[in-house]
C-alpha cells in the first residue's frame, strides 16, 4: 500500500472567497475537492472566507489572504505538493515562487452556471484527449462524457434528449442508441403530454422539474461512487438547454446492471482525472476509501452493538468523526454466508441529529433462525468506496431486558410497569427507587421471565430503567407523555372499550403472499378482521371488508388519509400526534412516538406507533377485549430504493413490490421500516396478550416474520370458525 501512495500526486486546493458567497460556487467548488480527494493526497485551504467553519482538520484548514504567502510555502514543503488547484477566484500571493510545481485554475464564471467543461462527470467512455497541465497557471478543464461532448459543439437544433424505457431492456437500448449519437428529438417546450407521447406505453421516467432545479443538480453533480449512475446526463442536458429524461429499471436486474457497469465505471473515472493532473490513481476500491479518509481524517468507532435474542435483531451504533460532509458516509450489512437467507431487512442509516454532533450511523437487521451473528458484517463506505468493515460481534453485547408497558391508576397515583428479562433478580427502578417482584410467567418454553413492578407516580425522577446484573439496561425518560391528564381522543371509542371481549382478532397484512381466496373464507367465516393504509383497494378483489382499519403511517395519512377515510369501510381509526385534517366518519388516536415503545392499556387516551401500524391495532383490540390473534399477510420483507436527489429523512425510500396490491404507493417516497422499533414493539405485545392468557400467531404463508408463534392459515381459519360456533 505505501509503494501505490508514493505514486499520488500531492495536491493543495485553494479556494476562493466567491465559494463562500455564492450556492453555485460553492457546490461546484466541493465537487472539484470531492474529486480530489479520491485520486490525490490532498489538502485544502479556504483563503478570505468571513463564515464560520467549525472545527478545523488536518488537511483542510482557512486562512487570510495575508497569511497565506507565509503557510502556503510551508505547506507546499510539508505536504510534498506538486500540484495546486486555483478555485473560485484564488489567487496566488504575490512575488509567489511557482517553480517545481503545478498550477492550474478552475475558470471562474461564477455567480451565473457551471459550464460542461468545469463538471467532472461520473459518466465514462472518455475518448477524447485530456488536457495536460503546463507549469504556469491556464483553465483546469476535463471534458465532461465525450459522446455528448463532442455534440456541444454542433448546434443540433435540438432540444431534448430521450432516455427512457419501460423495462431494462428497452432502457438499454435507448442508452444504446444515445452512445452511438442518435439522439431523440423533441417539439421545443413540450410539455409532459406530449413527452409520454413518444415514450412506451407505461414507461417510468422522470424529469428536471425547473431550470433553478438543473443547475443545482448540476453544481452538485459530482457523485464518484455507486450512487449517481444517470447524473451526467441530467447535468449535461441542462447546460445545453435541452430536457432530459432518465432511464428506470428494476435495480434487482442483475443483467441489466451487468450491462451498465462499463458506462459508470468510477475506478475507470478516477483514471482520468488522475490523467489530467498527471499521476497513477489508485488502482483498487479499498485503496480510494483509505485515500479519502486520509484527506479527511475519518474515523469511525462503535458507540454500542447489541443482538435481542428472542426477536434475532442485530442492531449497532457507530460515530463518525472528521470532515464529514453531506453524502460522504454510507454503509452495508453482509452476510458470509454463501445464500441471501442469512439476514433479512439489513441496511444502515444515517441518524438525524443535532447540527454539532457528530454524525452517527445505524445498522439493523433480522439475523435468520438457522444464522449467527458470527457470519454478519457491516461494511461502512466513503463517497461509496469501501473503507472500513466491522464484525458485528465487535463489542456485542446480548439484550437481557427490555420495558413492554407503563400504565397508571385512574388516581394517576400509582405507575405499574411490565417488562421481560432472561436474567434473574432483575429489578426496575422507577426514578430512584429500586423495587424487585417475582416473574408472573414464562412468555413461551424457553422465554424470558416476565415482571409487574408498581410505585408511586409521579417519580421523584423521570426515569423508568430495568436494571439486568452485569448486563446491558434500558431506559425511558419521555414522561410527558404521562405527566398529563390526557382526555379520551374520542369519546365514542372509550364507550367501545371490552365489547370484543373473548373474540378473535384477525390482523390483515397486505404483503404479496396474500391469497384473495384467503380473504374470501375470512369475510365467510365472519372473522373480526383489521385491516390497514390502502386496503380499500383490493375492494374490487376480495369480498373480504375489514371491521376496522387503522393508519398510523405519516405518509400514507398526508398522501392518501382522506381517501382511506372515505373508501375503507367500518370503523377507520387514524393514529397521529394531532388530529388530522380530515374529513368524514372516523375514529382519531392521539399516538405518541416514544422510544422504546411503551404497549398502552388505555388507547382511548393514546396509543404508541411501535413502527407499524400492526403495532397500534394491537393496542386498539386490547382495549377493545382481545387477546388472542392471528397475523396474516405479514411477509416481513421490505424492498426499497433511495432516491438519487432529495428526499426527506421520512420519504427517503421509493419503490413498490411489497404488497399484494399493485401501485400501492401510487410512486410516492415513503418512510423506510424501522425494524429496530418494529421488531421489539411486537414482542412486546406478545408478552402482553400471552400473560393475560392470550397469543398473537402468525398464520402468513411464508414471509420472514418470526417474532409470532407459527401456525398454517387452515389451522387458523378453523379455530376461528370454531370460536365463532361455541
Amino acid at each position: 500500500m505505501a509503494r501505490k501512495q508514493a505514486t499520488l500526486p500531492n495536491v493543495i486546493l485553494l479556494v476562493g472567497s466567491a465559494a463562500d458567497q455564492n450556492a453555485y460556487e460553492s457546490a461546484r467548488t466541493h465537487s472539484i475537492w470531492r474529486a480530489l480527494c479520491q485520486c490525490a493526497e490532498t489538502w485544502r485551504i479556504d483563503v478570505g472566507f468571513s463564515s464560520p467553519r467549525g472545527a478545523a482538520f488536518e488537511r483542510h484548514f482557512r486562512e487570510d489572504e495575508s497569511q497565506l504567502a507565509a503557510s502556503l510555502p510551508e505547506l507546499i514543503k510539508s505536504s510534498g505538493a506538486k500540484t495546486l488547484v486555483l478555485a473560485s477566484g484564488a489567487r496566488l500571493p504575490e512575488g509567489f515562487n511557482a517553480k517545481g510545481v503545478r498550477v492550474c485554475a478552475v475558470a471562474s464564471d461564477f455567480g451565473i452556471e457551471p459550464t460542461a467543461a468545469e463538471v467532472w462527470s461520473t459518466a465514462l467512455d472518455l475518448n477524447v484527449p485530456v488536457p495536460n497541465l503546463a507549469s504556469d497557471a491556464k483553465s483546469f478543464q476535463l471534458s465532461f462524457e465525450a459522446p455528448v461532448s463532442d455534440w456541444a459543439e454542433a448546434d443540433t437544433g435540438l432540444v431534448a434528449v430521450v432516455l427512457c424505457g419501460g423495462s431494462a431492456d428497452a432502457a438499454l437500448a435507448e442508452m444504446d442508441a444515445i452512445k452511438n449519437g442518435a439522439l431523440v428529438p423533441v417539439v421545443a417546450q413540450a410539455d409532459e403530454a406530449a413527452v409520454k407521447a413518444l415514450l412506451p406505453a407505461g414507461a417510468a421516467y422522470t424529469t428536471v422539474p425547473t431550470r433553478a432545479d438543473a443547475l443545482q443538480m448540476a453544481a452538485n453533480c459530482i457523485f464518484l461512487g455507486d450512487d449517481a449512475a444517470a447524473a451526467g446526463y441530467k447535468c449535461w442536458a441542462e447546460l445545453h438547454g435541452r430536457t432530459v429524461l432518465l432511464p428506470v429499471w428494476s435495480e434487482d436486474d442483475e443483467a441489466a446492471q451487468a450491462r451498465l457497469d462499463p458506462w459508470f465505471d468510477s475506478l475507470a473515472t478516477l483514471t482520468d482525472i488522475a490523467r489530467a493532473l498527471g499521476t497513477t490513481p489508485p488502482e483498487e476500491a479499498n485503496a480510494v476509501g483509505a485515500l479519502i479518509q486520509r484527506n479527511l481524517g475519518i474515523d469511525v468507532l462503535v458507540v454500542h452493538a447489541a443482538f435481542h435474542p428472542y426477536v434475532r435483531l442485530f442492531h449497532s451504533i457507530y460515530e463518525v468523526h472528521g470532515n464529514v460532509c453531506k453524502n460522504l458516509v454510507t454503509g452495508n450489512i453482509v452476510s458470509d454466508r454463501a445464500d441471501e437467507g442469512g439476514l433479512v431487512n439489513a441496511w444502515v442509516q444515517e441518524i438525524n441529529g443535532r447540527p454539532d454532533d457528530p454524525l452517527r450511523m445505524r445498522a439493523t437487521a433480522a439475523v435468520a433462525p438457522d444464522s449467527s451473528t458470527e457470519e454478519v458484517r457491516v461494511e461502512i463506505d466513503l463517497w461509496g468506496w469501501p473503507f472500513k468493515t466491522f464484525a458485528a460481534t465487535e463489542q456485542l453485547v446480548e439484550d437481557a431486558a427490555g420495558l413492554v408497558s407503563l400504565e397508571l391508576t385512574e388516581d394517576r397515583k400509582k405507575a405499574r410497569a411490565i417488562y421481560w428479562t432472561n436474567v434473574p433478580d432483575t429489578p426496575i427502578q422507577f426514578g430512584k427507587k429500586l423495587i424487585k417482584t417475582p416473574p408472573l410467567a414464562s412468555s413461551s418454553e424457553g422465554g424470558p421471565m416476565v415482571h409487574a413492578g408498581q410505585g408511586d407516580f409521579p417519580f421523584n425522577r423521570d426515569t423508568l430503567t430495568v436494571l439486568p446484573p452485569d448486563a446491558r439496561n434500558q431506559k425511558y425518560t419521555r414522561f410527558e407523555v404521562f405527566n398529563n391528564d390526557r382526555h379520551p381522543s374520542s369519546l365514542t371509542f372509550e364507550k367501545m372499550k371490552g365489547s370484543l371481549a373473548g373474540k378473535i382478532g384477525w390482523l390483515i397484512g397486505n404483503g404479496p403472499s396474500v391469497r384473495l381466496e384467503d380473504l374470501d373464507q375470512l369475510a365467510d367465516a365472519g372473522a373480526i378482521c383489521f385491516g390497514f393504509n390502502r386496503f380499500h383497494l383490493a375492494h374490487d378483489q376480495t369480498k373480504l371488508r375489514p371491521n376496522f382499519t387503522v393508519t398510523g403511517d405519516l405518509q400514507m395519512i398526508e398522501d392518501f388519509g382522506q381517501q382511506i377515510v372515505d373508501d375503507s369501510g367500518g370503523t377507520v381509526f387514524v393514529a397521529d400526534g394531532r388530529p388530522p385534517q380530515l374529513t368524514g366518519d372516523y375514529v382519531w388516536l392521539r399516538q405518541m412516538s416514544v422510544f422504546p415503545s411503551l404497549f398502552s392499556f388505555d388507547a382511548s387516551r393514546f396509543v404508541t406507533p411501535g413502527g407499524s401500524s400492526v403495532y397500534v391495532a394491537l393496542q386498539v383490540g386490547h382495549f377493545l377485549g382481545i387477546r388472542k390473534w392471528y397475523i396474516y399477510g405479514a411477509d416481513f420483507g421490505f424492498k426499497f430504493a433511495r432516491p438519487r436527489i432529495g428526499g426527506g429523512a421520512f420519504r427517503s425510500a421509493s419503490g413498490d413490490g411489497n404488497h399484494f396490491i399493485s401501485n400501492y404507493r401510487s410512486g410516492r417516497p415513503w418512510c423506510p421500516p424501522s425494524i429496530e422499533n418494529i421488531l421489539p414493539s411486537f414482542y412486546g405485545a406478545r408478552l402482553v396478550m400471552e400473560s393475560d392468557g392470550g397469543f398473537i400467531r402468525n398464520a402468513t404463508r411464508g414471509g420472514h416474520l418470526n417474532v409470532f408463534e407459527r401456525i398454517e392459515f387452515e389451522d387458523a381459519l378453523a379455530a376461528t370458525q370454531g370460536s365463532a360456533q361455541t
